[in-house]
């Protein structure tokens, strides 16, 4: 329920509506394309900063880490 109580914890996007357009937008790319792949923003700046140990996520290391989860799936 929005506004949480408590710490917010936001580390890639503040945008309340986010998770609607994400829903919205899935069947429209599931009808439409060949594959789809689904990435949590959030899930991909923790490994970065956690699993990774860098200092701060950038786009480029969140789509090198995308690229190869992808091409995991295809050996």
């Amino acid at each position: 329920m929005w506004p949480l109580k408590g710490e917010l914890t936001y580390q890639v996007s503040k945008v309340v509506v986010e998770p609607y357009n994400a829903v919205f937008s899935t069947s429209h790319l599931v009808v439409n394309s060949d594959e789809t792949f689904l990435m949590d923003n959030e899930a991909l700046h923790d490994i970065c900063l956690h699993t990774l140990k860098l200092n701060a996520a950038s786009y480029q290391e969140m789509n090198l880490i995308i690229s190869a989860a992808i091409a995991g799936n295809f050996n």
